[in-house]
Formats: C-alpha cells, sequence, structure tokens
C-alpha cells in the first residue's frame, strides 16, 4: 500500500517590505495593541504618506500571515524613526522583532543613516524598554503620556 499522506509543512518565515501586506500589518496593530478606535496608528493612507515620504516598512509572515511589523519614518528633522512596531502576542520569542530590526538597520545603513530613533513606554512594553538598554540607546527625552512614561530613544547603527 502507498502512503499518499505527506506531511504538511508550515510556511517559513520570511521578510517582505511588500506593502500588499498594509492591511494584515494593521489588523495586527489592531491586536497587539488593543485597538478598537481609528487612529493615525491604523490608518493605512497614514502609514503609506509616512513611507513614501523616505520611510521604510517591512513584516514578517508565514504564508499570507503577519507575524509582525514594522513602519519607519524621517521626521521633520531629517532622521530615521521607528514610528510604530508590533509582533503578534502569540509569535513573541521566536526572533521575529530581531528579524524585522536587521532589515530595518540595514535600509538605514543604506540611506546613510547614522542612528535611528524609536519611542516607547517602558511600564506598557517592557521588552521594547529591554531591547533599547541592550542596545546600548541614549534617552534623550522622557514625558508623561496619557499617566504613562514615554521614553525617547537614539539608538546608533
Amino acid at each position: 500500500m502507498i502512503n499518499n499522506e505527506f506531511p504538511r509543512t508550515q510556511p517559513k518565515p520570511e521578510i517582505s517590505n511588500d506593502l500588499k501586506f498594509i492591511d494584515k500589518a494593521i489588523e495586527l496593530h489592531d491586536k497587539v495593541f488593543e485597538s478598537n478606535e481609528q487612529s493615525v496608528y491604523n490608518d493605512s493612507d497614514e502609514w503609506l504618506r509616512r513611507i513614501d515620504n523616505g520611510g521604510f516598512f517591512t513584516v514578517v509572515n508565514e504564508g499570507d500571515s503577519v507575524k509582525g511589523f514594522t513602519v519607519c519614518d524621517v521626521t521633520s528633522e531629517g532622521e530615521f524613526k521607528i514610528w510604530l512596531a508590533g509582533v503578534d502576542p502569540e509569535a513573541r520569542g521566536q526572533g521575529y522583532w530581531s528579524q524585522m530590526y536587521e532589515d530595518v538597520i540595514t535600509y538605514a545603513k543604506s540611506k546613510d543613516y547614522e542612528h535611528i530613533l524609536l519611542n516607547t513606554f517602558p511600564e506598557k512594553f517592557p521588552t521594547m524598554f529591554s531591547f533599547l538598554q541592550k542596545m546600548n540607546a541614549e534617552i534623550y527625552k522622557e514625558e508623561v503620556v496619557g499617566g504613562f512614561k514615554k521614553v525617547y530613544a537614539r539608538i546608533k547603527i
């Protein structure tokens, strides 16, 4: 008897800069940030505007499933900034953020940036704050937003 059953393999995680993933990335944003209200952070036109004006977009995807996203833009002072990033809570700890960050750094270096900016809320996102500490990020500003401390960091690349 011939066994016609083949083991099914999961798609391998890939890094993509394909804008076809924006809508799925926005859905993931809403999951990661537990957001159901419309804002600039889940508006595809806003994402595209930032990307088109010198920014960058990258996702980790497995087939059509987006596991993480990063949207970068350029500040009015001409600095490269990770504007928004997230990894599916069910997929954390699998290196997806590291893959996206490496893609962002490669892009930033190709455009001759010497550092990138990244903001986070240490209490709400301790893993991202820990990442900043591991990267020896310079905290150049702190403020309280919505009752939470927000830090503004510069990472030399």
